[in-house]
């Protein structure tokens, strides 16, 4: 295809630069100023320029334009809305249809697109840092939805009255970047909030579910102006309805409390649950008397056994000291005789002397070894 404007004569061409601009600069209405003769010779005419028509456009470029738009048609499994609707029998509802249809089927590739977006945002939002280091304000919407700038890199004032200052130097993954569909998807979000506004008609459960707990994604649903403020409205007001019910509850507890019936049922739990109460301390004082007659027991048994060795170690001694005094009073009789006979037997005197004092000796350590033997089998007997 030509795409030149005006055929010249190379010499009629004007040397002028401000002159030339106007064949350079076609879209701008200038005169065109060229040179009439070669050389200032009036002999020499030049020919004066020509506009040149445009051509017709060849069919195989419009062509070209169709195949490729029913290309990707077929390669996105998309078809053309109008095909097959009459026009006198064409309504809204199929209309809706016939957009959302071709919507979903190019889904994929859009959401292809939305994610290459979200790689070359992040990439931008990894920069920022690396080229925003001087004080400068730069533009922010805030949680409302609101639009206004904000200082970086500098000490200003915050909305408390405080001084603060605002480093812009985050990491690069603290921040994330998500692409979203625009209102090229209005048609389809109609279509999903009027199915669940049949839901609701359709479920009593669901509607009240929707009213509740569901209230915030209805909502969300709902482009109009100012939506921010109505989600967030959404949140007070759920606060609101919780401590109203919770404002009735409490004054139904009160009510009943004032009612003569629900007052003696009261009673009657108060009064089980004393006893049951008063139950458990006179059990527990039952077996405190139990553990201290049973450690009374121990303490009296245990002095029992210390005053039954006292009384086996007296006994013992006792038998022991009888022992003695009647081996004592055998080596004085046997004393007395020797005296007597000593005049008679003075010649067997000494064996007679040595006879006794061993048979003496020979009982003290047979008394001796009886008692010790004794005090032995009594303690024994004892343990």
């Amino acid at each position: 295809m030509i795409q030149h404007k005006f055929m010249i004569a190379e010499e009629a061409l004007p040397s002028s630069q401000e002159y030339q601009k106007s064949y350079k600069d076609v879209q701008h209405a200038n005169l065109l100023v060229y040179k009439a003769y070669a050389d200032f010779n009036p002999d020499k005419p030049l020919p004066a320029p020509q506009v040149i028509n445009r051509q017709i456009v060849p069919p195989i470029i419009s062509e070209s334009f169709v195949m490729a738009d029913q290309g990707m048609q077929n390669a996105m499994g998309s078809y053309d809305a109008q095909l097959g609707i009459n026009d006198n029998q064409l309504s809204g509802v199929a209309i809706v249809n016939a957009a959302t249809q071709n919507n979903a089927v190019g889904m994929p590739y859009i959401k292809c697109m939305m994610v290459a977006l979200s790689h070359v945002f992040t990439g931008i939002l990894r920069m920022l840092p690396k080229l925003i280091v001087t004080p400068r304000t730069i533009p922010v919407k805030d949680h409302k939805g609101e639009h206004g700038y904000a200082l970086v890199n500098q000490p200003s004032m915050g909305p408390d009255g405080q001084p603060q200052e605002i480093k812009f130097d985050y990491d690069e993954d603290d921040l994330k970047v998500r692409v979203e569909a625009g209102v090229n998807y209005e048609i389809q979000r109609m279509s999903n909030l009027q199915m669940i506004n049949q839901g609701m008609s359709a479920n009593p459960a669901f509607g009240q579910f929707m009213a509740t707990k569901g209230l915030k994604v209805y909502v969300k649903n709902l482009k109009v102006t100012n939506s921010e403020e109505l989600v967030e409205a959404v949140d007070e007001w759920q606060q609101e309805m919780k401590q109203q019910q919770q404002m009735a509850a409490k004054a139904s507890q009160q009510g009943q409390q004032n009612n003569p019936l629900v007052m003696k049922e009261m009673n009657t739990k108060m009064e089980i649950q004393r006893k049951a109460q008063h139950d458990q301390i006179q059990a527990k004082l039952d077996a405190a008397k139990i553990g201290i007659a049973q450690q009374d027991l121990q303490l009296k048994e245990s002095e029992a056994k210390a005053n039954m060795a006292i009384q086996l170690d007296k006994h013992a001694a006792e038998k022991m000291r009888s022992s003695v005094d009647l081996a004592m009073s055998a080596v004085g009789n046997l004393h007395g005789v020797e005296m007597d006979h000593k005049r008679h037997y003075h010649g067997v005197e000494m064996d007679h002397k040595r006879h006794h004092h061993e048979v003496a000796r020979t009982l003290l350590e047979h008394a001796r070894h009886e008692s010790k033997e004794s005090a032995k089998q009594e303690s024994k007997e004892h343990k």
